[in-house]
């Protein structure tokens, strides 16, 4: 018999997802918790080839001005029991509510793993920096006052040859950054900045910059 199984998934996630405080995004197979300056997202990823679903979870740090989502930390892959078809009802409701507890799960370890920029440092001082882990490496520790691994983190972003034009416009944004190391109240404020305006973009609740979770200006 044929059901609904986007439905289905949304129903599994309200009595999930939704009284662990995670919120959905719209209408859409996407929820978030919210943490301030970095959120984890779940996404009840489906295929492109049959009715059904993947689990993605991951960090989004609100550390660079954009309109979409991205995972940071964690992978848009990390699908560890696969593909959930929606050809069995009861088979694919146990199977969603396996991956929406799954996914409560790493929504609640992170936000005890990532409660403080220091413990966020700890993370990248424990992995191999590539990509744009370097540029949210060194905004993460330059917002740990550990300043001049910071500059480090933003000179590797720029020992490769910018190709395209979102390379370009990371790169223009990462020297603005980097120049402000030496006055951390005008780095705080600018990344302060950037966390505010991207959650405008990403249409998440106003919030005082002062309960974002980030280091506060005055305290320089």
């Amino acid at each position: 018999m044929d059901f609904d199984h986007n439905k289905l998934i949304a129903e599994v996630a309200k009595q999930t997802l939704l009284p662990a405080g995670l919120r959905r995004k719209g209408k859409s197979r996407l929820y978030y918790d919210d943490n301030g300056w970095w959120c984890t997202i779940v996404e009840f990823q489906p295929s492109g080839f049959s009715k059904g679903s993947y689990l993605n979870v991951g960090i989004c740090w609100l550390l660079y001005e954009k309109d979409y989502w991205s995972f940071n930390v964690g992978t848009q892959e990390s699908n560890d029991r696969g593909f959930a078809s929606a050809k069995n009802e009861n088979e694919f409701t146990n199977a969603v509510f396996e991956k929406a507890m799954r996914a409560k799960e790493i929504a609640q370890n992170n936000r005890e793993r990532f409660s403080s920029i220091s413990k966020a440092h700890e993370h990248y001082q424990s992995v191999k920096l590539e990509g744009w882990d370097r540029y949210y490496a060194a905004v993460i520790t330059g917002m740990n006052h550990q300043y001049a691994i910071a500059e480090e983190n933003f000179n590797s972003l720029f020992e490769y040859p910018e190709t395209t034009d979102w390379q370009k416009e990371r790169n223009s944004r990462s020297r603005g950054l980097m120049h402000l190391l030496e006055r951390p109240k005008e780095f705080i404020e600018a990344v302060t900045g950037i966390v505010l305006r991207t959650r405008a973009l990403l249409h998440l609740e106003a919030k005082d910059a002062a309960l974002l979770g980030l280091p506060l200006v005055e305290d320089f």
